[in-house]
């Protein structure tokens, strides 16, 4: 039996659905909440679900799921777009040997998706998750073929002049040894969102500590309530062995 399939069962086992928390909610977008959420409802468990590592998810039987699923959390029932969407936040799908072979009519072909920031249990890294940026378009070239034959050859003449496209100017990437693009505006982003969520966490870690010191408050009074009558109960009960006694 291949690999795959020992994922696939050793992933049946799901928990039970998870609620993001209002923090979360705040700082990170409507399609991956609904991702997250989607991915951790066990009554989907049959044709969405994590990996038994709980780093990636599996998208059984894309046509049912599409069907019967996307239109409850999205409005299309389209698994192109979907899949559309998650290349758009950079998810990528896993490669697995049994895929491109043929298949019985019963035995559907699954897909396999992956994020290093998308986590089973880990609701916090969805905020890192980016949307990616569209590359502008070039504002050089004449829409007009003709014209673009009889445009001067020489490139420095407009390379010398300064750009005036807000697009291009507030993008500004550095290009590492191994020729990936280091998108800086993206890091920026991602550093925002994570002081937005320690603010919004910080807050309601302080209205759980004011509620925390009003049910302590209200515990000692209640515990000096209890006191007093005891007290009156022990003084009463003084008085009626002295009068009876």
């Amino acid at each position: 039996m291949p690999a795959e399939h020992n994922n696939l069962s050793l992933a049946r086992q799901q928990p039970n659905a998870v609620h993001l928390s209002k923090a979360t909610r705040q700082v990170v977008p409507a399609f991956l909440q609904k991702l997250f959420e989607m991915v951790n409802d066990p009554s989907n468990a049959d044709l969405i679900r994590w990996s038994d590592a709980g780093d990636s998810f599996f998208v059984l039987d894309h046509e049912r799921f599409a069907r019967q699923v996307l239109g409850r959390w999205f409005k299309h029932q389209n698994f192109s777009s979907f899949v559309r969407q998650l290349n758009m936040y950079g998810f990528h799908k896993i490669p697995h040997l049994q895929q491109g072979v043929l298949r019985s009519d019963q035995e559907a072909e699954f897909w396999n998706f992956e994020h290093p920031n998308f986590h089973r249990g880990q609701p916090d890294l969805l905020c890192l998750i980016q949307r990616k940026k569209q590359a502008p378009q070039s504002t050089d070239l004449p829409a007009d073929p003709d014209a673009a034959a009889s445009a001067p050859a020489n490139p420095s003449s407009s390379s010398s002049q300064p750009s005036n496209d807000p697009s291009l100017s507030s993008s500004p990437a550095t290009t590492l040894g191994n020729g990936q693009v280091l998108d800086i505006h993206s890091i920026i982003n991602g550093i925002t969102a994570i002081k937005r969520h320690q603010t919004t966490i910080s807050a309601e870690l302080n209205q759980l500590k004011r509620s925390n010191q009003l049910l302590w408050q209200e515990s000692l009074a209640a515990r000096q309530r209890h006191q007093k009558h005891q007290d009156t109960i022990n003084r009463i009960l003084k008085f009626l062995a002295g009068v009876f006694g």
